[in-house]
C-alpha cells in the first residue's frame, strides 16, 4: 500500500518543464518514502506475531524490539535506502 499516489494522477512535467527535475527527484523521494514505510509496516507486523508465538524471534526482530524499547531507531530501518 502507498500512502503517497496522488502526485501521480498530475501530468506536470509535460505542462511544466522547468519543474521537471524537481518532481523528478519529487517521485524519487516518494517512492524512498514509501519503501522505508512498507518496511516499518512489515517489522511491526512480524515482531508482534513473534511476540505473540506466532513465529519464532529473530536476531533482527529482538534488535528491533530493544532499540525501539530504548526510544531508538532500529538499524534495519537506518539502513533503508
Amino acid at each position: 500500500m502507498h500512502l503517497v499516489n496522488l502526485l501521480f494522477f498530475f501530468d506536470l512535467e509535460n505542462k511544466h518543464p522547468a519543474y521537471s527535475v524537481f518532481f523528478s527527484l519529487l517521485k524519487q523521494e516518494i517512492r524512498a518514502y514509501n519503501e522505508l514505510l512498507e518496511l516499518i509496516h512489515l517489522t511491526c507486523n512480524d515482531l508482534r506475531r513473534a511476540l505473540i508465538g506466532e513465529t519464532v524471534v529473530s536476531e533482527i526482530l529482538e534488535e528491533t524490539q530493544r532499540t525501539l524499547l530504548m526510544h531508538e531507531i532500529p538499524v534495519i530501518w537506518k539502513v533503508c535506502k
